[in-house]
């Protein structure tokens, strides 16, 4: 269970870090890369062309012996997001999941395509079996099969994440700690599909809490794409009030401030490099998933994130983030939602957002 008193300690101390210096904090959430392989041919995203221009590069990803050294080294992470390209395709990646749970209280949570079924559910399988803190699962789907097949660049994709959606939703009756989440990117392609696609899986069970979307947005540090395929930001504002109006639990901070954000861009108060950051498969960490900035590498500092967390490097990066000349982002769920949990007064609108629920 999570310590909420614990959480928001923490997030008055960042907010006096950020803003003071003072008192020194260390991250609590480590969202990583554990591999740009990837399975797919998404048009929003380019990391699946990665290996296939440099196939040697794969040699640089980070080993398990290093990915255990973080954790050894700060075991103090709250939150661990496992990312990718398709994070399963680690042969080791289960052994990572299960040390994450051994050696920390973090929840930790990843995406998978389900382009393989049989090789995911083999793997969630082994960790339902295994993990005792609550982890969860986004399972990546854009609409409805002709839309999400085009979108995600392989065709029979939807069939196989659908299938794992209603295996998971079975398991989930099974597992308490075991959470399952449908992630729709929202595209100039499927923006339209929203609405309609939401009543689907409403319709077949889906709790509409467990379904999480963003916009497709550009980032040469993570989506390693320059070209943008987000929708029309007035058929998306009228795709989400849409679902707002049916369903309460999308009206809630990050969806009203997406409107809000499309209507007028505009930058939060922001802890990027203060309470959480973005790690690649080659261990350079970056504030947050669209600064290009490198704060440093793990490798070069023994593995240890809050010696990093202290470099020179790291403190001139993090004076970008203060002064808000960082470049524009997007308001996207992996940037709000940590910032949500380290603005104090955020924090506790959340908490009241999910008592209301």
């Amino acid at each position: 269970m999570r310590n909420y008193t614990k959480d928001f300690i923490y997030a008055c101390k960042v907010a006096s870090f950020r803003d003071l210096g003072l008192p020194f904090v260390g991250p609590s959430r480590l969202h990583i890369a554990m591999t740009y392989l990837c399975n797919s041919k998404c048009k929003m995203c380019s990391i699946w062309k990665i290996y296939k221009k440099n196939k040697k590069k794969l040699r640089e990803e980070f080993t398990s012996e290093e990915f255990k050294k973080i954790i050894d080294n700060y075991p103090n992470f709250r939150d661990i997001w496992l990312t990718g390209g398709e994070p399963l395709l680690r042969k080791d990646a289960v052994e990572l999941m299960k040390y994450i749970d051994e050696n920390t209280d973090a929840w930790f949570s990843f995406n998978t395509n389900a382009v393989l079924l049989d090789m995911t559910k083999r793997k969630i399988s082994q960790l339902l079996k295994i993990i005792e803190h609550d982890f969860g699962i986004g399972i990546s789907i854009d609409g409805f099969e002709k839309t999400h097949d085009f979108q995600r660049g392989v065709k029979g994709n939807w069939r196989n994440a659908m299938r794992l959606l209603e295996w998971s939703m079975r398991k989930k009756e099974e597992y308490s700690n075991f959470h399952p989440t449908v992630t729709f990117t929202m595209t100039k392609w499927n923006v339209k599909e929203f609405p309609r696609f939401v009543d689907f899986l409403v319709e077949m069970g889906v709790n509409p809490k467990d379904i999480v979307f963003g916009l497709a947005a550009i980032s040469s540090t993570y989506y390693h794409c320059v070209r943008g395929y987000a929708p029309d930001p007035r058929e998306a504002s009228d795709a989400i009030r849409e679902v707002m109006e049916k369903y309460r639990e999308f009206r809630n901070y990050y969806v009203k401030g997406l409107l809000k954000y499309m209507k007028r861009p505009f930058k939060m108060r922001c802890y990027a490099g203060h309470s959480f950051d973005y790690v690649d498969p080659y261990l350079n960490v970056y504030p947050c998933i669209y600064m290009e900035d490198s704060m440093g590498n793990l490798r070069d500092h023994d593995y240890d994130i809050l010696k990093l967390w202290r470099s020179e490097k790291a403190n001139e990066v993090r004076e970008k983030v203060r002064k808000h000349t960082c470049p524009d982002c997007p308001w996207n769920l992996c940037v709000v939602s940590p910032n949500m949990v380290s603005n104090p007064l955020l924090f506790l609108r959340k908490g009241f957002e999910k008592l209301a629920r």
